[in-house]
């Protein structure tokens, strides 16, 4: 293809994206299948680009996506709302993700004769809902902060389990162990060192933002900061995705958190404040506009139907029909629990399940790592991700729909709209 044909595509791509943007807030419809159809007509349709060269690039292209999207989602939390949210956090993304990976596996091995070994893999890569969906679009839905909070950290806490479940089962699977506690402990402290390295890093980031605040490329500093997390993260086998998550929140609730710890060392807060809010977070947000946008067209561009077996189809349509029941259970259980949830609230907890570029990397693993009977993984997470985005489009649609009846429309300036725009922002 000519560079200039290439050019093109892409600003073509990026003025479809703004385009769906605009569409979202006038009509509510997620700018979702927009961006996937373009990706479909770039790769399935026209063939510009092999389905084969792309899943390589599929680690390297989810990651940088995710990172990005995580920082922006952490930067939009409220430290006091997520220390009230953080147990049910945790109960909602571990049941959401047993259900689910249990259902998807009992579907698979009873249906389409997997191996149980095989089928819990499938399970667990296909078990956690995409942050790289998620995150972006509770951001400009209309929903209580708490309800956006909930989704925000359920979201990046599920791909992390993923990654750490799928590798487990892999593992386990080429030399079996017995200490299985030794395991949860493992997976346990792969969040909290996260979760430590991510706070300490987002204060102190904040901190030297007010000393480096003014300064040109200050967001590329950041940037540079971000994948050095993630890496340190992952070279002591913690999340790195989760520690960037909690490195946004950090750095943007800096000066709650120092005050919780009761630490008074003074240091330039208006210097930090214009960083955060007038450089890193107005630049950032022009960057997770663009990292979404050709995610979902990279995602399009996977959707390559052939392979596909009826036994495949019918067990993916079962996968798919599954974990939206399994889903809503999952909520119910934690409302049983305590949490107040409002029906409509439910309703959109359960509509927000789709998969991602992360289900579809995690689907490779099994294969590279030599496991047998595992080189259709890609086929069915590749159906799973379409369809799970597609609904999500309509659950988006109905949610906001119905809000529309109960809440008056947001203006245009945040600092107009009382306490409920704020609770948006």
């Amino acid at each position: 293809m000519k560079v200039s044909a290439v050019y093109a595509i892409t600003g073509l791509i990026i003025i479809a994206g703004f385009a769906g943007k605009a569409l979202f807030r006038k009509t509510r419809v997620p700018d979702i299948p927009l961006l996937l159809g373009i990706g479909v007509l770039l790769g399935p349709v026209f063939n510009l680009v092999s389905v084969r060269e792309l899943l390589t690039l599929a680690p390297y292209v989810g990651t940088i996506a995710l990172l990005v999207i995580m920082l922006e989602g952490g930067m939009n939390l409220d430290v006091d709302r997520v220390l009230r949210q953080l147990k049910w956090v945790v109960l909602l993304t571990s049941l959401a993700f047993l259900l689910a990976a249990g259902g998807i596996a009992a579907v698979l091995c009873l249906y389409a004769g997997m191996p149980v070994a095989q089928s819990l893999m499938l399970g667990a890569a296909l078990g956690c809902t995409s942050g790289a969906v998620v995150i972006p679009l509770v951001q400009e839905m209309r929903m209580a902060g708490s309800t956006r909070t909930l989704l925000t950290l359920e979201a990046a806490l599920g791909d992390a389990l993923a990654v750490v479940a799928v590798l487990f089962l892999i593992h386990y699977v080429r030399t079996p162990v017995t200490d299985t506690g030794l395991q949860v402990t493992l997976i346990a402290n792969a969040f909290l060192w996260a979760g430590i390295l991510g706070g300490v890093g987002g204060v102190f980031w904040a901190r030297f933002l007010s000393r480096v605040g003014r300064m040109p490329l200050s967001y590329m500093l950041t940037m540079a900061a971000i994948l050095l997390l993630y890496s340190a993260c992952e070279a002591i086998h913690a999340s790195g995705v989760f520690a960037v998550l909690v490195f946004g929140m950090a750095m943007t609730n800096a000066e709650s958190i120092l005050k919780r710890l009761r630490v008074r060392r003074p240091y330039d807060r208006d210097t930090a404040h214009f960083a955060l809010h007038e450089t890193i977070g107005w630049f950032h947000q022009e960057v997770t506009f663009l990292a979404r946008v050709f995610f979902f067209v990279y995602l399009g561009m996977l959707l390559e139907v052939s392979g596909f077996t009826r036994t495949m189809i019918a067990a993916s349509c079962g996968i798919v029909a599954l974990i939206y029941p399994s889903r809503y259970l999952a909520t119910r259980i934690v409302g049983w629990m305590g949490r107040r949830q409002p029906s409509i609230e439910r309703g959109i907890i359960t509509g927000m399940a789709p998969r991602g570029l992360a289900s579809a990397v995690l689907a490779t693993f099994p294969a590279a790592s030599g496991i047998g009977g595992t080189e259709s993984f890609i086929q069915y997470a590749v159906f799973v991700i379409a369809a799970t985005n597609l609904i999500l489009t309509a659950s988006v649609f109905r949610s906001e729909r119905r809000m529309e009846a109960l809440v008056e429309p947001f203006p245009a300036d945040p600092g107009e709209a009382g306490d409920s725009g704020a609770d948006r922002r």
